[in-house]
């Protein structure tokens, strides 16, 4: 029964991309730069080239169909600058999460450094706030205390001892 599903599975294992998918927003592991990169097919067009099979062009008579022709240290220097872009846009990637992850970090930081001194001055405006209401009652308290009690009943006895003699003298 192994063997079966190891003959079912074989060729479907053989012709599977060998690429896979790239993924650019992890550092490690690196992608394989010889595989095309996400999207690429958005940022290079794929073109439909001419036939597959090697023909030999003659000096002076036109080719079998429309292209261009390269030299083969051209055609590498192509490859090698996709590759290239290949690793600039990975490296880019990155960057740009590096990046976002440091600006995210400086927006928490300065919230709650904000928060911090909002709650720091709440905290000061109430002790303010205290001292403010103890000294109020301090400051309105005079009234009801036991000298002044004293003081407006020797000064209310007086004026009545006085006033009853000035009537009383008449």
């Amino acid at each position: 029964m192994r063997y079966l599903v190891l003959l079912f599975l074989l060729p479907k294992l053989a012709l599977a991309d060998p690429c896979g998918p790239q993924d650019y927003t992890k550092e490690k592991p690196a992608p394989n730069f010889e595989c095309p990169s996400p999207l690429e097919e958005t940022l290079v067009p794929r073109l439909e080239h001419g036939p597959k099979e090697s023909l030999k062009l003659i000096f002076n008579k036109p080719a079998p169909w429309e292209g261009i022709l390269m030299d083969p240290d051209r055609v590498i220097q192509l490859g090698l600058r996709i590759t290239g872009l290949r690793r600039l846009r990975w490296n880019d990637t990155l960057k740009c999460q590096d990046t976002i992850k440091m600006e995210r970090q400086l927006v928490l930081d300065s919230k709650k450094a904000d928060l911090d001194l909002l709650t720091s001055q709440r905290e000061s405006y109430k002790g303010q706030l205290q001292a403010t209401q103890k000294e109020l009652e301090k400051a309105q308290k005079w009234y009801r205390s036991w000298t002044f009690g004293l003081i407006v009943g020797v000064v209310t006895t007086s004026a009545a001892a006085v006033a009853v003699v000035y009537i009383s003298r008449k």
